[in-house]
Formats: C-alpha cells, structure tokens, sequence
C-alpha cells in the first residue's frame, strides 16, 4: 500500500530555495533525484524510521546534505519541512 504524501509550504518553500541553489552549480537534476528517491521510500515505508521529536521522524537523504522532517497522520504521509544539515539556526 502507498501512502500519499503531501507537502507542506514550508517544506515546498525550502524544496524551491534549494534547487534554486543547486542550479546554480548545474547539480539541481541530481538534488531533485536525490528528493524523489526519498519520497518515493517514504511512499512505500514511512513507519521505518523511529519518532524522534514531536512525533515527527527524519529521512535523510543520501547525498546530498538534507533531511525531511515528517509525520504520519492515517494514511497521509506530511512533509513539514526540508532542513539543510549544516545551517544555522
């Protein structure tokens, strides 16, 4: 069973900053990749990885420095946000 998920408008703020970012360095065909690939597990296993604050979960991505943080409520899987590893607060 997939589980739909959905995007929230931070995280498709965040999703937008960074591909503008890594057009710049001609990666962006390969950060959207790298998202896809994450969505695309999370469709399929959301509940593999474990809560980790608020009953939220993190997926990392696999190459390049970004995480998405989310929750599972029912059958819809939400994306509340895209967060780079290395920013600052």
């Amino acid at each position: 069973m997939a589980f739909p998920v959905i995007l929230s408008i931070d995280a498709e703020r965040e999703l937008k900053k960074a591909e503008c970012f890594y057009d710049a360095m001609d990666k962006k065909m390969e950060f959207l990749f790298d998202f896809d690939e994450q969505i695309e597990f999370l469709e399929q296993n959301p509940y593999l990885f474990q809560i980790r604050y608020r009953n939220l979960r993190i997926v990392h991505f696999k190459i390049f420095p970004y995480s998405l943080h989310y929750n599972i409520k029912g059958n819809v899987v939400t994306v509340l946000n895209i967060i780079r590893q290395n920013q600052s607060y």
